[in-house]
This record gives C-alpha cells, structure tokens and sequence, in this order.
C-alpha cells in the first residue's frame, strides 16, 4: 500500500474514528458539566491511543504468542463494544461538533485558529525532515516492536532482548511502547513499514494540550482562554516540547486533563466523574511513572477535602482507586511483585 494511504488510514482509524468512539461513549456515559461538552470530546480524542494500548496489554499478557490480526482484531471488538453503548452518545457528540461552528464567528478564536493552522505546518515539517532520532522515543521504539515481534508483554527481572542486545531500562508503564506495537502490527496487516503515526502523536497532542486547555478556559471567558494559551504556547518549554518526538505530550495532556478532572470531582462528586478521574490517572500512570507517584497524593487529598461524610469520602476514593488501579496501577503492582522491583531496584544504566 502506498505510504501516504497507509500513514492517512492509521491516523483516521486510530485518532479519528477511535477518538469520536471514546468521546461518543464518555458524553454518553459521563455527566457534560463535569467538563463542558468540548473538553469531553477533547478528553475522549485523547483516550483513544491509550486505551488502544490497554487492550493490547492485557492480550499480550494474558494470551501472549498469538498473531497481529488476533491483537488488531482484539481492539477492534473493544472499540466496536464501546460505539455500541454509547447510544445517544453520538447525538450529543453531533450536537457539540455541530456548536462549535459557531465559535469561529468570535475574534477571540482567530489566535487559536492561527496557532493549529501553525501546528499542522509544524507537523507536516517534522513528519518529513526529522527522522526518529531523539533518544528517550528510540528506546521506547525498540521494546515496543520487540512487543511486536515476541507477541508478548512479561514482567521479568530484567527486560533484555537476546536476539538484539538491547536492555530496557525505562520505568514506565508499557503504553507508549504500545504504540509502536500497534502501528507495527497494523503496517503488516497493510504491507506497509514505517513509524510516522507515533511520530505524529507528539504535535497530535500538544495540539490536543492547547486545545482542552483552551476550550475549557473558555468556560470562564472567551478572551480569558486567549491569554492562558498565549502563556502556554509561547515559553520556550513548550516549543522545546514541539521539536523532538517524546512521550511528553502524551503524559502533560492526560496530567492536564486528570488535574480538570480533579478540580471538578473535589466540588461535585459523582460515580461517573470519580469513575472517569480514575481512568485518566491510570491512563497518566501506565504512561509515565510520574502519573504512579502523583495519583495517591491525589487520591488522599480527594478523601481529605471532599464534601460528605467520612463514610462518602472512603467510598468515593475507593471507586476512583479502583479505576486508577484497573487503567493502570495494575502495571506497578506487577512490576514491583514479580518484575524489575520498579523505583525500588538498582537501576545501572547500560
């Protein structure tokens, strides 16, 4: 198959289409003042390449040694279940694509507007001049098609390849490695090679940073969100962020979004809200290590400070422990038992 097809199909099946199920299936299911209509399809956007990553963990762990269709043909059942139950779920993502139309008539949108149409130059510049050089991503490249190739994830003393001679020292969850398993395994299905879909992640979801940041600021004031994204943008941490391909991103956005979340279950509990936070720590945690140390403070202080009873508050800190756990916690638990010990073995550095 041609490259350009190959790189348009991924990116439509993987971002667009999996990204309208999650936000479909979340506007279905989650409550839209807990982050405003637009953040939620933001947020489901978002979501769609973690949890495509979920799926593919518990396949290679639970079943390892099977085929690329039988792990491809896994996440498509998953995300076929979710378009299912969403239900009224893809009238009301109609709705908030259908009101956003009416943002561009407001001169406060046209600094956004000129900020993604530079994101896409960005974008189109790095995909085709900046190869797959830096190197935190070339490593996270490695074990994700080592993934690929051995159709296995484990949890070992020490994650070295024999074939290769390659030793995985990260201490991260396996979801960004993931990413590489999935465009691998979907380029074979297609005849096709490369990495520029994960490539393509890193403007992806700093344009998707600014973009949750901006519509949800936008909830206070129009020309409010204006300035917190000229802030944002404009540091030199965040064009530093946009020159190298990185798990960054990736990790600020569900951070971001798990901070939203945060805010808004401190002032109004609910099992969906509290449901939801979970997931988004989890997605943070089996991303990055930082989301594993950050969530517990999180949590505590969600029990500490939350209206209710303390009763209510230990209930509601549960079932938002039990998400975080299921989306991701799940990962230290096992790497700390029976894997490399995590934060607390002799890290040597090869």
């Amino acid at each position: 198959m041609d490259d350009l097809v190959s790189h348009l199909a991924l990116f439509l099946l993987s971002n667009v289409l999996f990204g309208g199920v999650m936000a479909a299936f979340l506007l279905r299911h989650v409550e839209r003042t807990i982050l405003g209509g637009g953040a939620t399809v933001l947020l489901g956007l978002g979501l769609a390449p973690f949890m495509i990553t979920w799926v593919l963990n518990a396949i290679l762990l639970l079943s390892p040694g099977g085929t690329p269709v039988v792990a491809v043909g896994g996440v498509l059942v998953f995300f076929s279940s979710l378009a299912l139950f969403a239900g009224r779920g893809w009238r009301s993502l109609a709705e908030v694509m259908t009101g956003s139309v009416s943002l561009w008539r407001s001169a406060a949108t046209w600094p956004y507007l000129f900020f993604s149409m530079a994101m896409i130059f960005g974008s189109y510049v790095m995909l085709v001049y900046k190869p797959l050089v830096d190197h935190d991503i070339l490593e996270y490249g490695t074990q994700g098609r080592i993934f690929l190739r051995e159709m296995a994830v484990r949890y070992e003393l020490h994650h070295y390849d024999q074939a290769s001679g390659f030793y995985y020292v990260g201490l991260h969850g396996f979801s960004f490695p993931l990413l590489f398993t999935w465009e691998g395994a979907v380029r074979g299905l297609l005849n096709s090679d490369g990495d520029a879909w994960v490539r393509l992640q890193t403007p992806f979801f700093a344009w998707l940073l600014v973009t949750f940041v901006w519509g949800w600021a936008r909830r206070y004031g129009t020309w409010l969100a204006v300035w917190v994204i000229g802030a944002f943008t404009l540091t030199i941490g965040f064009l530093y962020l946009n020159t190298i391909y990185h798990v960054d991103p990736v990790r600020v956005f569900l951070f971001t979004a798990s901070m939203a979340l945060f805010a808004s279950v401190l002032r109004a509990p609910s099992s969906a809200g509290l449901l939801l936070w979970g997931l988004v720590l989890g997605a943070h945690a089996l991303t990055h290590s930082l989301g594993m140390i950050l969530a517990p403070f999180m949590l505590l202080i969600l029990v500490a400070l939350s209206p209710g009873t303390i009763t209510a508050r230990l209930r509601q800190g549960g079932l938002a422990t039990m998400a975080f756990v299921v989306a991701g916690g799940f990962h230290y638990i096992l790497d700390v038992t029976i894997g490399t010990g995590w934060l607390f073995k002799d890290i040597t550095w090869f």
